[in-house]
């Protein structure tokens, strides 16, 4: 241990003031406060900080941690999820075309009036027929992309003609 004398710690003290009065505010007091003392040993006092250390780095990331990718079990269900959806849009969508149809045939049955019942029939069979053949025409194997949920799209061939079978 080396000797300090009392010159050197109001020379410390001195320049300790000096800096405190370029960096004080208006309600700082005048005098520089001491230096508190730490009785315990430097190990201590490191190991301490460097606790402190750690618990902000892992304050900083907790909120990172929350969150994870998927696995390829949630992968098979979100797409299991995805198809059933799909499938319920194209459902809805079979079902209110159908409407459609069926409304668009009464129409065409009630602005042609005829005494011969059988006559307005075979205009109304015509008229499904070629409503059913323009919609064929449109809807033969449309391509559908649909996104999985790995990322990736997949293409696929949809038929409409079994849905038009059981109208005709």
């Amino acid at each position: 241990m080396n000797f300090v004398s009392e010159t050197d710690v109001a020379e410390q003290r001195k320049t300790r003031q000096e800096e405190w009065e370029r960096v004080r505010k208006a309600d700082d007091p005048k005098e520089a406060p001491e230096a508190e003392y730490d009785p315990r040993c430097l190990f201590d006092q490191l190991q301490e900080h460097k606790d402190k250390k750690q618990e902000e780095f892992d304050e900083k990331i907790k909120f990172k941690n929350q969150f994870r990718g998927i696995d390829s079990e949630e992968a098979d269900f979100l797409t299991d999820m995805a198809n059933r959806a799909n499938k319920l849009a194209k459902q809805k969508r079979l079902d209110e075309e159908n409407e459609i149809i069926k409304l668009q045939n009464n129409v065409v049955v009630v602005s042609t009036p005829s005494s011969d019942p059988t006559s307005s029939l075979l205009a109304r069979k015509k008229n499904e027929e070629k409503l059913n053949q323009a919609l064929q025409s449109k809807n033969k194997n449309k391509k559908i992309s649909v996104r999985t949920p790995q990322g990736s799209n997949k293409e696929e061939e949809h038929d409409d003609d079994v849905r038009w079978e059981k109208f005709t």
